[in-house]
């Protein structure tokens, strides 16, 4: 898989994906068994026109176009 370096930290991000966004870590709070962590937004892309992938429900769908 490809990747280019972000414009503010570097991070690693997938040559051709639909969406993407760079954050810088703002906080990290306890969720139990977890961390929650919380971004702020730093920079933001959209690639290439295609189909999305979603997995809602245990499954994988597809969304219809949109006519708006």
């Amino acid at each position: 898989m490809e990747t280019e370096p972000g414009r503010h930290t570097g991070a690693p991000i997938v040559s051709g994906a639909l969406a993407w966004l760079e954050c810088a870590l703002e906080a990290v709070y306890d969720g139990g068994d977890h961390s929650i962590l919380l971004g702020a937004v730093l920079d933001a892309g959209r690639g290439p026109d295609g189909d999305a992938l979603l997995f809602h429900g245990g499954k994988f769908h597809r969304l219809a176009p949109s006519t708006v």
